[in-house]
């Protein structure tokens, strides 16, 4: 039957539902319960077999364990704990050793002694997978309450470029920033993209940079020659969890929001980006200002501001109602705007109940103006050292756009300005 299916170009969906209700309602079961009648459980009581079936478990599951985990991190440069999950989760054989064990038993290639031991081996790491997952992947937030979140921001890729001065990259972009985002300290990669011949100086200029990270922060730097968008974006394809660049301090009249290599790398990034640039206001900031209006990605904004906080920080959760807006696509004029802060209102107050649970002190402010972006701007310059805007990028077109309200908000914003692209 396979093979005559596998001939076929293409199989209806109701077909297909309907082959799949049949394996798993009677064939599945049937091979299962036949290849359990088979297993003499009773073997393995003898010394010899038993310790002769742990080898075999030890030998399977070391085999899965280092060639994934050496695969992941040395080839894929994924993080530490999750290489050692991907072995841990390719331990579990499942059906597929129960059936090449019965297909070696039945063509008279495996003894009824060493078929039950493989099954066994496929039952037991099929069983102990999911418990060692677990395990590591569990959360740290309920060792201390209160305690600040930890996003998944393990493996952060920070590009920079070649300057004299490590000072004019430690001002553009605080690097005690990366320090801030999880409770566990992440691993990052300073990267930069030069001429060969300024290779030395480059890995002098990374030494630097990597002194200015926060205590504990595992530091990789690479330095490597090509097209700066294309390097950048193939590692940040190696299981990285963020993109920090920093943006210009100033900003030129083209059609590039910040400068065509910036803009490149985050519209084309494979993992989240986040884009820092510091102007005026305090740092590390005391006020984060977050203005959602429930999009997701105000949400992921809100959860990034949370993490950024510390015990003198406060996130100001801002909302802003347009009137007229409201009028013209409601059917009751008068209700229309007392509604729409109701709803603001409650959106905001979810939000808020998240940051508390995690110990943020969090504030919520709804109001009504005659624009939403002047709302934001005119709040962003009262005391706000920082403004968070969460965004997603806007594909089709080779130009980088993120909308025309978070357009002006970034030429126009009097504060600091983090723009984090889930």
């Amino acid at each position: 039957m396979g093979i005559v299916f596998g001939r076929l170009r293409r199989l209806p969906f109701e077909t297909v539902r309907q082959l799949e209700s049949l394996t798993f309602g009677v064939f599945a079961p049937i091979f299962l319960a036949a290849a359990g009648l088979r297993l003499d459980i009773g073997l393995l009581l003898e010394p010899n077999l038993a310790l002769i079936t742990l080898a075999l478990l030890a030998v399977a599951a070391a085999g899965k364990l280092v060639g994934a985990y050496v695969g992941a991190r040395y080839l894929a440069g994924t993080e530490r704990r999750l290489a050692l999950a991907y072995g841990v989760a390719l331990n579990a054989r499942g059906v597929l050793g129960v059936i090449v064990a019965s297909i070696g038993l039945s063509m008279g290639i495996l003894g009824v002694e060493l078929y039950t031991m493989l099954v066994v081996v496929s039952l037991l790491t099929s069983v102990l997978a999911p418990f060692g997952l677990s395990r590591l992947m569990r959360s740290e937030s309920d060792d201390s309450p209160g305690s600040h979140p930890a996003p998944a921001f393990r493996r952060v890729l920070l590009p920079v470029r070649l300057r004299e001065s490590a000072d004019l990259v430690t001002r553009n972009l605080d690097l005690a920033v990366l320090g801030r985002l999880t409770r566990d300290p992440p691993s990052v990669t300073l990267m930069t993209v030069v001429d060969p011949k300024q290779r030395r100086a480059a890995n002098r200029y990374l030494g630097e940079l990597a002194m200015r990270m926060p205590p504990g922060v595992e530091v990789t730097t690479r330095v490597v020659a090509g097209d700066p968008v294309e390097a950048i974006v193939t590692e940040a394809s190696k299981g990285y969890d963020l993109v920090a660049l920093g943006a210009p301090e100033t900003r030129d009249e083209s059609d590039y929001l910040f400068e065509p290599t910036i803009d490149e790398i985050i519209r084309l990034a494979p993992c989240p980006s986040m884009i820092f640039s510091l102007r005026a206001g305090n740092w590390p900031p005391q006020t984060i200002l977050v203005p959602t209006g429930g999009a997701a990605a105000a949400g992921r904004a809100a959860e990034f501001a949370f993490a950024l906080a510390d015990d003198e920080s406060s996130v100001v959760l801002f909302h802003a109602v347009d009137p007229e807006l409201s009028a013209s696509v409601s059917l009751s004029m008068q209700a229309a705007p007392s509604t729409r802060l109701a709803v603001g209102q409650d959106l905001l107050n979810a939000l808020r109940s998240v940051g508390e649970e995690l110990g943020v002190a969090v504030s919520t402010e709804v109001v009504m103006g005659s624009a939403v972006v002047d709302s934001i701007l005119a709040r962003a310059s009262q005391e706000v050292d920082v403004l968070i805007l969460g965004t997603n990028v806007r594909a089709g077109s080779h130009r980088l756009y993120l909308g025309p309200k978070l357009e002006r908000l970034l030429s126009e914003a009097p504060c600091s300005l983090i723009i984090f692209n889930a």
